[in-house]
């Protein structure tokens, strides 16, 4: 007997990163000294997930009336102000100036995700993106029934712009539309940020496109409040966006869980920019019918604390001096590991910033099964292995691009 539909026949998952990293805690508690660099989240540098004070002390301070109430399933009126707010900053009013706007709470930067791609491609649509990716793209498009073709997305350690076009104007041809996924900045998993110059070379790409076909661009910020050496920089590439003439579709994800730190609460939400008025009405439509018709509501607890670190300016900037804290802190470490991949050799894919770097290898497996005997646990990808350097101690990292290189 058979239970399923057939279009679930193929749901397998490439690979299981909760599951490894599951596996590297069991270690652990055998040996002390394991180096688990397998999750994206914040870890101290005992090993133990980072918590904001700021965030915690909003988050204790909740009426639980209103916790355990339906929220709005768009999020209400309060956290679409919030939302806006905290992703453009300084940009607010110049994207304001530039599109018409609308938001919608998910739980998690997936839910924004996934929610977008079920309403914009279908069996027969091709999602555009670059040869090194997070596996989970490939799930929630197959889940779609679309398809995804990717281009390389490095050529001489830049951001390979002419494959970009080339790969966006051979789908456009057959498809008639044009549907890009683009994590920046902070890449998962290289650590790669575009520069001012190649993001807007690519929207300025993607808006002549758009003049021939509808355009659809879904920009994945999770690891936004991560990104650049100076904070005040990390808004300035918004900008790029408002020279955008044609009606393409801009769609915004921004992860509640990774900026607070709040990974179980499943924070998020979307904003969608659109020069066209009637595209953002179709937008708030089919957004809102697909969020009631899958979770229903998102999680209160996101919304509660994104709408009173809105209202209070003095637990804003009281996180905000938090923030800094550990952004200093992964820096250190990205300092730590890159000097000493380059001083042993260890090649590995442009990082910027973020908490991934990728090294590329030939047999992933089998480099992940020999460090794993070293007790090192790291995810092994396609053609390569991801460090979170996220969830290791500066400590943990000396020494460890060597013994990376001697198992490649």
């Amino acid at each position: 007997m058979k239970f399923t539909n057939a279009f679930t026949e193929d749901f397998v998952l490439t690979d299981d990163i909760l599951s490894i990293g599951q596996m590297a805690k069991e270690r652990k508690k055998q040996n002390p000294k394991t180096i688990d660099a397998t999750i994206g989240a914040l870890l101290n540098d005992q090993g133990v997930l980072l918590a904001f004070p700021t965030v915690e002390q909003i988050l204790k301070s909740q009426d639980s009336t209103k916790v355990r109430a339906y929220p709005p399933v768009d999020g209400g009126k309060p956290f679409k102000k919030s939302l806006k707010q905290w992703v453009f900053q300084d940009s607010l009013a110049a994207i304001e100036a530039a599109f018409k706007l609308e938001v919608l709470a998910t739980p998690g930067a997936s839910g924004a995700l996934s929610n977008v791609l079920a309403n914009y491609v279908t069996k027969g649509d091709m999602v555009i993106l670059p040869d090194i990716f997070w596996s989970n793209y490939a799930a929630i498009i197959n889940a779609t029934e679309a398809g995804h073709v990717t281009y390389p997305m490095f050529k001489n350690n830049a951001f390979n712009i002419e494959g970009f076009k080339k790969t966006t104007e051979l789908i456009a041809k057959e498809t008639n539309k044009v549907v890009v996924l683009l994590n920046d900045p902070c890449q998962n998993p290289t650590g790669y940020s575009l520069s001012k110059v190649e993001l807007e070379q690519l929207i300025a790409h993607l808006d002549q496109l758009g003049k021939s076909y509808p355009v659809v661009l879904i920009y994945d910020i999770a690891y936004l409040d991560y990104a650049d050496e100076h904070y005040e920089d990390t808004r300035k590439r918004f900008l790029s966006f408002t020279n955008i003439a044609s009606s393409m579709l801009i769609t915004i994800a921004f992860s509640a869980s990774k900026t607070f730190g709040i990974y179980g609460y499943r924070g998020g939400g979307v904003v969608a920019l659109s020069k066209d008025e009637a595209v953002i009405q179709e937008f708030s439509r089919v957004a809102l019918y697909k969020a009631r018709s899958t979770w229903s509501c998102p999680p209160t607890e996101p919304i509660f604390l994104m709408n009173t670190l809105e209202d209070n300016a003095l637990l804003q900037q009281s996180f905000f001096k938090e923030l800094s804290e550990v952004r200093h802190l992964l820096q250190q470490r990205a300092k730590a590991f890159i000097e000493e991949a380059k001083a042993v050799g260890l090649v590995h894919y442009p990082y910027v910033s973020g908490f991934f770097v990728t090294i590329p290898v030939l047999q992933p497996k089998v480099v992940f099964e020999r460090l794993k005997a070293k007790d090192i646990f790291v995810v092994p990808l396609s053609g390569a292995i991801r460090v979170a350097l996220a969830a290791i101690s500066v400590d943990e990292i000396k020494g460890l691009a060597a013994k990376i290189k001697q198992e490649i």
